[in-house]
């Protein structure tokens, strides 16, 4: 996708998911101004837990959205409270391969100007988010539209 021109605000809804140890990660990217879904991403994250799937989903929507938009603000809604928590500096995180994903996803966030928030699974573009999470588990590749 090229660079649009600058947008005011992005909102972008993620959500991870895991089946046995496969993961998935589901991305809708929404133009505030625009009020329609931009983008939605749909991919496999290899294998982890669900909670690994959920911090994979984080980083990529940073990379994807510096990737394709130039915009002055960017939240990411997420349903994992574990995640938010835990990036929010709320909860401490001790497990050993959620350190690495925690670091990244800080960097990514700080790299992107991101704030991000939590949200329930039904709220705004969570049940997009978490259909295209679901379908990647069973995808080969990852799919963009």
């Amino acid at each position: 996708m090229a660079l649009q021109s600058v947008v005011d605000e992005l909102i972008v809804t993620v959500d991870g998911s895991c089946a046995g140890r496969r993961t998935g990660i589901g991305i809708v990217i929404r133009v505030v101004e625009e009020g329609q879904i931009t983008s939605e991403i749909s991919s496999r994250a290899g294998y982890g837990t669900n909670n690994t799937a959920e911090y994979k989903a984080v980083i990529e929507a940073c990379r994807h959205v510096q990737e394709d938009f130039s915009y002055k603000r960017l939240t990411i809604f997420t349903d994992s409270q574990l995640v938010f928590r835990q990036l929010s500096g709320e909860y401490q995180v001790k497990n050993k391969e959620l350190k690495l994903l925690h670091k990244k996803a800080i960097a990514a966030m700080k790299s992107a100007r991101a704030f991000l928030r939590w949200h329930p699974r039904e709220d705004g573009d969570g049940p997009v988010a978490d259909k295209l999470a679901n379908r990647a588990i069973g995808e080969k590749r990852g799919t963009r539209h």
